[in-house]
């Protein structure tokens, strides 16, 4: 409650054991009014089955005629996602030293900052979490700035 930290358990989450079913509903429950940070948990989840579920939403909606096809885009999909409405990634951390997305959240991490750690999740520590807030804050920081100097150049010599 006093962080304000929304958490969401996202997938499918009838593949999951009864008690980790109850235990997800009960963190999105006590949480869901939270609007500081939002924490995506991932379990039984793959990018491909979340894309393919919020293209049969978008093909049904089309099929009922409730929208036209010219009308679906990127914006539309994204709200179809198990993550909308929020569904932009700032941060993605990889835990067990893969470098690589493995089917996971392709669609939401375009543009985010993504953070692979040579650790396994179970040793993940709040240093581990300290390094990746890090990561992302000097990536942000360059990236806004770099953003910045395009939107005011600087002015050219005076004749």
């Amino acid at each position: 409650d006093h962080h304000g930290i929304r958490v969401r358990v996202l997938g499918d989450l009838s593949l999951l054991p009864e008690h980790v079913q109850r235990a997800a509903a009960n963190a999105m429950r006590l949480s869901r009014h939270h609007v500081n940070v939002t924490l995506n948990i991932c379990m039984a989840y793959t990018s491909r089955e979340e894309l393919c579920s919020a293209t049969r939403e978008l093909a049904s909606a089309v099929a009922s005629g409730d929208l036209l096809p010219e009308d679906v885009s990127d914006a539309l999909l994204s709200n179809a996602l198990y993550t909308a409405p929020a569904s932009r990634v700032d941060m993605l951390i990889r835990t067990s030293g893969e470098t690589r997305l493995s089917d996971f959240m392709l669609w939401q991490t375009c543009g985010g900052v993504l953070a692979f750690r040579d650790v396994l999740w179970p040793d993940f520590s709040l240093l581990d979490l300290a390094r990746c807030i890090l990561l992302f804050q000097r990536r942000f920081h360059a990236t806004r700035f770099a953003e910045t100097r395009r939107a005011r150049p600087e002015a050219g010599p005076r004749a």
